[in-house]
């Protein structure tokens, strides 16, 4: 009655779902003679298809068959979803625009959008924008009595949100490069910002410390050479205006405190003297043994003013004439000539902004532009000095650097350019 009924079933059953079914429960339990009839009727093929249904739903099971259906949409919806696209968070305006004509002739130019999303991100995130959206109406409503309760808003169906935007192309951001992006632009600017600070503070750290330690027995001294400074002529013809050769000339801005104060521990409440001293040269070469003549002048000139004087606390950038092996090994030869110890020697990054040197020869050569003005030609040393006379509270001189007598041995210290900040101490002798 069984194989009866279950080899005459598929052809009375219109569906084609519950055949598969009949199918899957008749090749699980047949018998011999079943199969070779239902081979005969060309079932092999059916049968293996619900063998293989049968693993992997179950053996009974009913399929589901859920027909798809066609939604009806309105201009609000589509015009809400494109709202959410166009925000500024999913896309941005780039700098190409595209023309499009339409059939009147008539011409729109609408410039191309870069999205930052892929249109799987948008449409997961446009369910949650649209219940924000409603929230929102729904409270601005609650004040209004007339206000429909049925009326909720049905945003479309993936389905169709993908076809919009395959509709609306536009780009897809896949680089940083080359585009706007606030938040890393901010990020990066205050990590900028907090470097700079840290690396000004490192660098006024050293000028505090000198001048919280000033006393009357010591100095602060900036050193720095200036610009070449270029023949200048009143009425300066065209053979004189090429081929100059600069005057080279290096400045000494010293800072010590006034005798009334040497007892005060705090710059706020000292009071400080500052004085410039610039030597000028016909021709100059800038090296260790220029810088230590030039210091060798001034710390005779400041012990000859001022005989409680000791100590001396220098300043440059990290010039070679300044940091080398030359300059450096000259504090025993300059103690011992002047009587005054150079206690620090500081160095900082030469392209750490102006200093007080960079200052002041921007007003010596503003007087000297002057002079010049007044039919004053300032072609040499001698003339630059006699232009500059007019500056306050400084010392200039034209100088000339004796050859050295001594050999001229160059000495190598390696690693010496490591270390920014250098100090000096006095050997005790003991006996």
């Amino acid at each position: 009655m069984y194989d009866q009924n279950v080899v005459h079933t598929p052809s009375t059953i219109t569906g084609s779902s519950y055949k598969q079914e009949v199918e899957e429960i008749r090749a699980t339990e047949q018998k011999q003679d079943l199969k070779q009839q239902l081979t005969e009727n060309g079932f092999v093929g059916r049968i293996e298809m619900t063998k293989s249904y049968n693993r992997l739903n179950g053996r009974g099971t009913i399929p589901d068959c859920e027909r798809g259906h066609i939604g009806r949409y309105n201009d609000s919806q589509i015009a809400h979803f494109i709202e959410f696209t166009l925000v500024t968070y999913n896309n941005r305006s780039s700098i190409w625009k595209e023309e499009i004509e339409l059939e009147t002739g008539e011409e729109i130019i609408i410039p191309n959008t870069i999205r930052n999303l892929i249109p799987t991100r948008i449409i997961q995130q446009y369910p949650a924008f649209c219940h924000e959206t409603q929230s929102k109406k729904g409270g601005d409503d609650d004040q209004n009595k007339n206000a429909d309760p049925n009326n909720d808003f049905q945003p479309l169906d993936e389905t169709s949100l993908y076809e919009i935007l395959k509709a609306c192309s536009s780009s897809t951001r896949k680089s940083l490069q080359g585009l706007d992006y606030y938040a890393a632009d901010g990020s990066s600017a205050f990590h900028s910002l907090a470097k700079i600070y840290e690396e000004l503070a490192a660098y006024d750290g050293t000028k505090q410390f000198v001048l919280e330690n000033l006393d009357g027995e010591s100095v602060f001294i900036f050193l720095d050479w200036a610009m070449k400074w270029l023949a200048m002529k009143y009425r300066e013809g065209q053979k004189d205006f090429f081929a100059k050769r600069g005057c080279p000339w290096h400045l000494a801005y010293v800072i010590r405190v006034k005798s009334s104060n040497s007892i005060s521990t705090t710059p706020k409440t000292k009071e400080f003297e500052h004085k410039t001293y610039a030597h000028i040269f016909d021709s100059c070469v800038q090296n260790g043994q220029a810088v230590t003549s030039i210091l060798e002048y001034i710390f005779s000139r400041l012990k000859a003013s001022n005989l409680e004087i000791k100590y001396v606390y220098l300043c440059a950038d990290n010039a070679g004439c300044y940091h080398g092996v030359e300059t450096l090994l000259a504090v025993k030869k300059l103690y011992a000539n002047t009587g005054i110890l150079i206690r620090r020697f500081d160095f900082f990054d030469p392209h750490g902004g102006k200093g007080p040197c960079d200052r002041m020869a921007a007003v010596v050569k503003c007087d000297v532009r002057c002079s010049v003005n007044e039919k004053n030609d300032c072609t040499n040393s001698r003339g630059f000095v006699t232009a500059a006379r007019l500056t306050r509270n400084l010392s200039i001189l034209a100088s000339k650097i004796s050859p050295s007598s001594s050999s001229s041995i160059k000495v190598k210290w390696t690693g010496v350019l490591l270390y920014n900040n250098i100090e000096y101490n006095l050997k005790s002798n003991v006996g």
